[in-house]
């Protein structure tokens, strides 16, 4: 006989080691729930104590939401805001204005004429679109007056421009810069002494800009001389004589050069008059290239207004 002590329950006599042990008695839906392994639902999980929280406080729910939907609203429309400032504020960047087209259109008006109105015309565009990126405000320095802000604001341009540095012509760009900024010098101010350091002055409005393009103009029109040697009548040699018959005279007594030509024979009434014509036209045509940059600034400033409404 076996030593092995028997196990077993007391209560059913069964063996305690066999697979036929009596299991609590559960329904089919308490084993489901028991055997249910699935995530809960996402509506389960944080609907629900939304909905009861509402329910429970319904005034603070509904207080939260009104916060959230103003604070949107301000955020929103101050993004909207700097984004239309940031639009403003970059668009004179020369980059954005040649993708924009601006100066390929502006360039357009540069084919046709003659080597000289041709060569005149191209120098005088790529003046004009160095003036035209120019800024159109700056900050004064740290102890900074209207004169020397005006001969710094002078000599940035200078190159562009072809203006001289002097006391007559800083003490002109002092005038036209107290003109423009009436918001900060003021009828009583004493303006040459008054410190610019930190005032943000407007430097080039749109008279000025049309007016500077204008005085650029004369640094592109040739001497008559050339367009006398363009005709292919007259050469150097007609050329040189007649300037030194003109330097024989008193300063500002010296006839012009055509009529020195025409007086000593060196050069016929036609010839002149069709040097002088050609002259006359090259004015023109930079002239209505002046036009039509401005034109085109115009159009353009207008687009950069912004169209936000506070």
């Amino acid at each position: 006989m076996n030593d092995r002590a028997e196990q077993f329950d007391s209560a059913t006599k069964t063996d305690s080691s066999s697979a036929n042990w009596n299991r609590p008695s559960f329904s089919d839906e308490e084993m489901r729930l028991l055997s249910h392994t699935e995530k809960t639902s996402f509506v389960a999980d944080y609907g629900l104590p939304v909905v009861n929280f509402v329910k429970e406080h319904p005034v603070t729910a509904i207080s939260t939401v009104a916060g959230l939907a103003v604070a949107w609203r301000f955020i929103a429309r101050h993004a909207e805001k700097t984004l239309a400032s940031a639009a403003e504020a970059t668009a004179s960047n020369s980059e954005l204005r040649a993708a924009a087209g601006l100066e390929r259109s502006f360039l357009k008006e540069l084919s046709g004429g003659n080597l000289i109105a041709s060569k005149a015309k191209e120098a005088y565009a790529s003046d004009l679109l160095q003036l035209a990126t120019l800024p159109k405000s700056s900050v004064g320095l740290a102890d900074e007056t209207i004169a020397s802000f005006a001969e710094r604001q002078l000599r940035s341009r200078a190159a562009i421009t072809g203006e001289q540095i002097s006391s007559e012509s800083i003490a002109r760009e002092a005038g036209r810069l107290t003109k423009i900024n009436t918001t900060v010098f003021s009828e009583t101010a004493r303006s040459g002494e008054m410190n610019l350091g930190g005032r943000s002055l407007t430097t080039m409005s749109r008279d000025s800009f049309a007016k500077l393009a204008q005085e650029m103009q004369s640094r592109h029109i040739p001497p008559i001389e050339q367009f006398l040697k363009a005709t292919g009548r007259i050469g150097d040699e007609q050329i040189c004589a007649g300037l030194q018959m003109q330097q024989s005279f008193a300063r500002g007594s010296a006839p012009k050069l055509e009529e020195v030509l025409i007086e000593k024979g060196l050069a016929s009434n036609p010839d002149v008059d069709l040097a002088l014509s050609s002259r006359a036209e090259l004015k023109s045509v930079l002239k209505s290239l002046r036009e039509k940059l401005l034109t085109i600034e115009d159009a353009h400033a207008s687009k950069l207004k912004p169209n936000y409404n506070p």
